[in-house]
C-alpha cells in the first residue's frame, strides 16, 4: 500500500473523486457487472469492514475496471481515506 499526502496531487484527485461520487454499487455504474467485477467488488467489501472503514463507493470506472475509496481510520484514531484500484492500494492521509 502507498501513502499519498492529502495535499499531493494524487491525493487531491482520489478525495475530489470521493467527495464528488454517488456510486455505491456496481449497479449504479454497470447496467451488468460480470461475475469477475462482482467477485472484485465484493472483495473490497470485505476490505472496507476488516479495516472497521465506512462509506464505500465507486471514485472511477470504465469498461474494464473500477476504483474504490472509503474512509478508514487506524488503531490511532487518525482518518484517511483508502483507495483501491486494480494495480495498486494507497491509503490518503490527512
Amino acid at each position: 500500500m502507498k501513502k499519498l499526502s492529502a495535499n499531493s496531487k494524487l491525493g487531491q484527485h482520489f478525495v475530489k473523486a470521493y467527495r464528488n461520487s454517488d456510486w455505491y454499487s456496481l449497479e449504479d455504474v454497470y447496467a451488468k457487472p460480470s461475475a469477475a467485477k462482482q467477485a472484485a467488488f465484493k472483495r473490497c467489501l470485505q476490505q472496507c469492514e476488516a479495516e472497521n472503514g465506512k462509506h464505500l463507493c465507486i471514485i472511477g470506472a470504465n469498461c474494464f475496471f473500477f476504483t474504490v475509496a472509503f474512509e478508514a481510520r487506524n488503531s490511532f484514531g487518525t482518518t484517511g481515506l483508502r483507495v483501491i484500484t486494480k494495480s495498486c492500494d494507497y491509503l490518503v492521509y490527512f
